[in-house]
This record gives C-alpha cells, structure tokens and sequence, in this order.
C-alpha cells in the first residue's frame, strides 16, 4: 500500500515539475512578447489605446512594485530613527522572536 501510493506520488512530481517547466518556457516567451509589445506601443504613442481582442480589452498599465522588507532594510530604519546600534538590535531581534512559527510535514525529494 505505501509503495503504491509513493510510486504515485513520484509520478505527480514528476508529472507536476515538467508542468512547471513548460509554464516557466511559455513565461518567458509571452514576458519576451510583452516587452516587444511594449516598446512598438511607446514608440508609436499608443499607449493610451485601448487594444480589442477575441474575448477583451488589453490596455498599457504602469503599476509599482515593492521590495520585500528584510533585516537590512528594517536595521537601516531604526539606525536612523533611534540612531543607536543597541536600540536597532534589540528592536530586530524583538520583531525576529516574535515572528509566528508554522510546523509544516513535506516530503522532500532529491536527485542523484
């Protein structure tokens, strides 16, 4: 019984990975895509139209992005409000000791 379930199991993430493979290709294909797109559209003072396709509308879109927040990040903030090393470590490692702790049970794959 558990020799079939884990013969099935390396069949999904097998199966699951090659997915995953193909998905990254095809990213890089329409990201590649994009950009020439992109670029005709500025060049061509198009980006304020609006484009009809079979099932919608696509439209030229700035958005921003964050950064994720890291230990640097928040150790250089404290520096400059408190402008005390102590004070900065103390608060870091408060926000390290109180994070929320999750115990998650995987199965682990590796390779030869």
């Amino acid at each position: 019984m558990l020799e079939n379930k884990i013969k099935s199991w390396v069949l999904l993430d097998n199966n699951i990975n090659n997915i995953n493979k193909e998905l990254k290709k095809k990213r890089e294909e329409r990201n590649a895509l994009c950009n020439d797109i992109i670029y005709i559209a500025e060049n061509n003072n198009l980006t304020n139209r609006k484009i009809k396709i079979s099932d919608g509308v696509l439209t030229f879109n700035n958005t921003y992005s964050y950064k994720p927040i890291s230990y640097n990040l928040l150790y250089d903030c404290f520096f400059e409000y408190f402008e005390d090393e102590d004070k900065c470590y103390e608060l870091l490692n408060l926000i390290k000791n109180k994070r929320e702790k999750n115990l998650n049970k995987i199965i682990k794959r590796t390779y030869n």
